[in-house]
Order: structure tokens, then sequence, then C-alpha cells
């Protein structure tokens, strides 16, 4: 919802407010809730930085309190509404006798959990630990762990050994979790660790979606996970900035708006 117009003051209070209370928000995600263009959000957000209100990041900003990366449980109560649609979606793209890889994180968590409930047949890669041993008990599915050293924050495998077992497969469909979403730098990722898996996972796919809610749309993290010419399908929900997805329309991906 845009606020009424508010003058240069009235803005940069509003966007402290919103930036300590998310964490992190993109330019576009500001200049809809406020009205006004990208460019005064820009403008905006470089004298709160000189000010040493927030941290400027590739296309939007962070709190000063912000963690890097938050852990698993924290994150997988966030946004669990869009994050449901969004793996609604994503089963829509499956067929029963499919290999598909699962990355890690809360969203490809909660595809899971929605396969186990729609599907019989599947034979299901994945370097998280927690999607696993939650398939273990569906007993009709094939379930391949990657392997590797456990990174307890995010419940995923990594190197070392994190890629021996990766590189000898192929699969019908990746589904790709992230931590941002540009035009300018693809898919990104928070862990430089989970970067260089997921950067193999994509090679290893025939056809690759990016699951990510609109908190990472337009956003810009750490490391290059793939660039868009790797991805087929992004599939976000109806909050994602919609200047930012009729970009990577012209990119050629395919972006599902899930509602």
């Amino acid at each position: 919802m845009k606020m009424p117009s508010l003058n240069a003051i009235e803005r940069h209070d509003h966007i402290r407010k919103i930036v300590d209370e998310q964490g992190q928000v993109s330019v576009g995600q500001l200049a809809d809730q406020l009205g006004v263009s990208q460019v005064t959000v820009r403008s905006d957000l470089e004298q709160l930085e000189r000010n040493h209100v927030l941290k400027r990041i590739r296309g939007g900003a962070i709190s000063h309190n912000k963690q890097t990366e938050k852990p698993f449980d924290i994150t997988v109560a966030e946004n669990t509404t869009e994050k449901m649609l969004i793996a609604s979606e994503a089963c829509k793209l499956i067929t029963e006798h499919q290999t598909l890889m699962l990355d890690v994180g809360t969203t490809t968590t909660q595809l899971a959990t929605q396969l186990a409930n729609t599907f019989k047949h599947l034979t299901i890669i994945t370097n998280a630990l927690n999607i696993a041993m939650y398939l273990e008990t569906h007993s009709s599915f094939t379930v391949i762990v990657s392997g590797g050293t456990l990174r307890r924050m995010q419940h995923s495998l990594v190197n070392p050994y994190g890629t021996e077992i990766l590189k000898k497969l192929h699969v019908d469909v990746l589904f790709l979790g992230c931590n941002g979403v540009t035009v300018e730098n693809g898919v990104t990722n928070s862990n430089l660790q989970e970067a260089e898996i997921k950067s193999l996972m994509v090679d290893m796919a025939q056809r690759v979606i990016v699951l990510a809610d609109h908190s990472k749309i337009g956003v810009d993290s750490t490391a290059q996970c793939a660039h868009l010419s790797k991805v087929d399908t992004l599939i976000t929900d109806h909050q994602a900035d919609a200047q930012t997805l009729n970009s990577l329309t012209k990119q050629g991906v395919q972006v599902i708006r899930a509602c």
C-alpha cells in the first residue's frame, strides 16, 4: 500500500523503520511503499548511509543490525504463506517418475512437504539434511543425499566432499533456493560454501527453477549461484517488485507469481 505524499524527512524516517523491521529491503519495494521513484529512493538511501542509519547494498539496503545470514530455524517462520503458495505452484511443474533436485532452504522444505502429499513415485536428490530426513518416511520415493560436511545453520551439506556425488548426477528439474535475484547478477547467496554447491547443481540440471519470495527479488547477496541465462523459471509471490519481474522476463526468465 502506497503512503500519502511525504517530504524527505518523513521518507527517511519511514525508510529507517522499514529497514530496521525487515533487516533488508530492495529499492523497488521502498519505491512502491513510499509512492516515489526508484531514483528518489536511491538518493534517500545515499543520505541515510552518510548518516550511518543503514548500509547500502546493490539493489537496496540492510540494517546495521542485520546478520549476514539468519539461521534456518528463524527464516522458516518468515513469509510462510508466500512460501506455501510458491511450493504449490512448483508442484504444478512436476510429473510422476521425474528425478528432482531440492536445494537447501525454507521454501524448498515447504516444497518437500507438498511433494510427499501429492506424488507417489519420484527420485529426489538433496543437499538439505532436514529434507532428506523428512522424506525418509515416504517409502515410495527414492531419496539421494549429496553427502559432504554438515553446515548446521542451514542443515546443508557443503564441501569438503560436498560435490563428489553431485558431479555424477543429472536431473530433470532443480528447485533452487537463494538469498537474492537481480537482473544484473542473477541468482545469489550469502554463504560462499553453499553458493559453490548451488552452482554445480545448476550445471547438473536440465531445467532450473528458482523459488524466491518477494523479500529476495531485486536484492543482491554475496556470491553468484547462477547467471540468468541458466535460469528457466522463477516462482515468487504477488508482493514481488513488478518492475524487477518485468526486467527478468525480458531476459528470458519465465516468471510465475503465486497468489
